[in-house]
């Protein structure tokens, strides 16, 4: 059981996943047993998203790309199952900032702006979400997914 008030750190990343799970069901914001879940996570982060960045959390914390990430999937997910919420503009700035994070010719880490350290755990939430984007028409810089297949071979033993 869960005791006393959640903290509300992650709320932009938990609700990003909480969508992403309601949205592998069927759901949509219209449609579903969790249609309203889904609508109110949507709204909720769209309401987080920095204009002047793109960001949905602040880009000095540590680790944001992780939560970043979650709720560009999350919507690239919603955009592709209900076009009517007009999410482009919004999607092409937090798609813009996960190609500004990423580091020159390689993947990406927690920096922003990147200083030239790889993560393979962040990188893994990075290509999910451009590839997300991808499938909801947006433009993914070729580069980015090299340089993340650059990164993965190169933490990878062969053996």
């Amino acid at each position: 059981p869960c005791m006393g008030v959640a903290k509300s750190d992650y709320d932009v990343g938990l609700t990003g996943l909480a969508l992403l799970a309601l949205l592998a069901r069927g759901d949509t914001p219209t449609q579903g047993q969790y249609a309203d879940a889904i609508a109110r996570g949507v709204a909720f982060l769209r309401t987080k998203q920095k204009k002047d960045s793109g960001s949905y959390v602040d880009t000095a914390r540590l680790g944001f790309l992780y939560e970043h990430c979650l709720a560009t999937e999350a919507l690239c997910e919603v955009a592709l199952v209900d076009p009517s919420l007009d999410l482009r503009a919004e999607l092409m700035r937090a798609v813009q900032l996960i190609h500004e994070a990423r580091n020159p010719r390689g993947a990406w880490r927690y920096a922003f702006p990147p200083n030239g350290d790889n993560d393979t755990s962040v990188t893994s939430w990075c290509v999910s979400a451009l590839a997300a984007a991808q499938r909801a028409g947006f433009d993914v810089d070729p580069n980015a997914m090299a340089g993340a297949r650059w990164w993965i071979d190169r933490a990878t033993d062969p053996k």
